[in-house]
């Protein structure tokens, strides 16, 4: 029994692996709307570790009427993404991946911000870009990316460049 146990153990550790992120490095950028888009530029590293410049962030519950910035949520930052952050990212990267994703309407709207997003695996870059994502990119991707630089612990910094 002692043995069967062992050969279960030993053929689980064989079986688990660690499983590599689906990307080295993600830039994400967006520009500002007619109203109260945020502008961010972000490099998300593999290593968890990332680097943000909120150009452009409004107060919460401000009206296109009443544009107010707020200067404390806007300037050069660099954290660390929490793990269920993370893991949730890697995976929706893993989908968007697939040759046959659709991530664009293909339709051009004025009044949204323009969406960039570029996914490097080595020296090979995946750019998405778009005014009119699908649901699916806007829900699953464009929002979570949001949420990072809206949400995750960071620190000002100095000025930095980001590709």
């Amino acid at each position: 029994m002692k043995n069967f146990l062992l050969f279960l153990t030993i053929i689980a550790l064989i079986s688990c692996k660690n499983e590599q992120p689906s990307f080295d490095k993600i830039y994400y950028h967006t520009t500002t709307c007619f109203g109260t888009c945020p502008e961010y530029y972000i490099e998300i590293n593999r290593d968890k570790t990332f680097k943000l410049f909120a150009k452009t962030v409004f107060k919460e519950n401000t009206s296109y009427f009443d544009l107010e910035f707020d200067s404390l949520q806007m300037g050069y930052f660099k954290g660390k993404i929490d793990e269920k952050i993370y893991q949730k990212l890697d995976e929706q990267i893993k989908i968007i991946s697939s040759k046959d994703y659709k991530y664009d309407r293909n339709q051009m709207i004025t009044d949204t911000p323009e969406i960039t997003l570029i996914v490097q695996r080595g020296a090979d870059k995946t750019c998405f870009q778009t005014f009119y994502p699908t649901e699916n990119f806007q829900n699953n991707v464009i929002n979570l990316l949001n949420s990072i630089c809206e949400t995750s612990q960071m620190e000002k910094t100095e000025k930095f460049n980001i590709e």
